[in-house]
């Protein structure tokens, strides 16, 4: 099992459109991903642009094949100018 944890500070005005890019790439990857266990997205209630996700895969085999599919290809390129920060 491999967890993989991100946390991104989004910039303020583009936290929905955000949210909302990042919902689809967690369904696309739970859903479409064989190697996909668990893609939880959490948001800070008090800083809704402190965005959390905590990852579930198979192994590093699954989470590298996720980091070529289509769906987070298209996800990093639609936020790519909305991140502020991202560990």
């Amino acid at each position: 099992m491999l967890v993989v944890c991100v946390e991104f500070e989004i910039e303020p005005s583009q936290t929905d459109v955000f949210m909302a890019a990042v919902r689809t790439n967690a369904e696309q990857s739970f859903h479409q991903e064989v190697g996909c266990q668990q893609f939880d997205v959490c948001q800070e209630r008090q800083f809704p642009n402190y965005v959390f996700l905590y990852e579930v895969y198979d192994d590093e085999v699954a989470f590298e094949k996720h980091k070529l599919t289509l769906h987070y290809a298209a996800f990093n390129q639609a936020v790519g100018g909305m991140v502020m920060k991202k560990s």
